[in-house]
């Protein structure tokens, strides 16, 4: 295939220097690597640009990333274990979102990203793993290895399986699933964990766990398959 362009929204961060600080957009590297390895150019996105930059766009990606989702954009209080947001990179992340499927552009979204979509689309948010009582280990610190199982339906399941294992980290999950997507897995706790929108001719897809800190067999598979057939690429 002709290489296509796959983009990232980057973070910000005020890099300490003798002089004054200095403003970096940045982006772990494994989110540019595991898509490389597939065979697509990678961009990384700073959120200060217009937001018709996505048009230039093959694939557009929302992944993760360590600030939560402001509750206000849910109608929601802030607990007090929500911390961190960044509500104008949320706001610039979902008229992103928006601008995207409105031009058709297929849309990837990994963890905060799974997450931030469903608010984009009027869901809400358990703002900490701890409110779902749940038994299993969603926020873990090895997040490159299983953690738990994840049942699946659909074409998710064709490609990956019934119940394969995935990594997991994140201490935010889906409460209310919007009601323009369709669940395609979930975790033995009921916690959906995939997701596509119910309009099959906007194409997207994501998830709550990492496949590109996984980065086995299933994962490649997965992300190759679903960018495959959004790009009506042949195999």
């Amino acid at each position: 295939m002709s290489k296509k362009l796959v983009g990232f929204v980057g973070r910000h961060h005020y890099l300490k220097t003798s002089s004054d600080p200095l403003d970096i957009t940045f982006l772990a590297s494994d989110n540019l690597t595991f898509f490389q390895k597939l065979g697509y150019h990678t961009v990384v996105i700073d959120s200060r640009n217009n937001v018709d930059i996505i048009d230039r766009l093959d694939v557009l990606a929302l992944v993760g990333g360590f600030e939560d989702i402001d509750p206000s954009l849910y109608g929601a209080e802030r607990h007090p274990l929500t911390a961190g947001c960044n509500k104008s990179l949320d706001e610039f992340e979902i008229s992103a979102f928006h601008f995207a499927r409105k031009k058709g552009i297929p849309i990837i979204g990994i963890c905060r990203g799974f997450q931030l979509i469903n608010v984009a689309l009027g869901g809400t948010l358990y703002q900490d793993t701890s409110l779902i009582h749940t038994d299993i280990q969603h926020h873990t610190g090895k997040y490159t290895e299983p953690a738990h199982q994840v049942k699946t339906t659909g074409w998710l399941k064709d490609v990956i399986g019934e119940k394969p294992a995935v990594n997991s980290y994140h201490h935010q999950g889906i409460d209310q699933l919007a009601s323009d997507l369709t669940p395609l897995a979930w975790a033995e706790d009921g916690v959906i964990e995939a997701y596509e929108l119910k309009d099959s001719t906007s194409p997207l897809f994501a998830v709550q766990w990492h496949p590109e800190l996984l980065k086995d067999e299933l994962s490649f598979r997965l992300v190759e398959t679903y960018l495959n057939k959004s790009l009506n690429i042949l195999k």
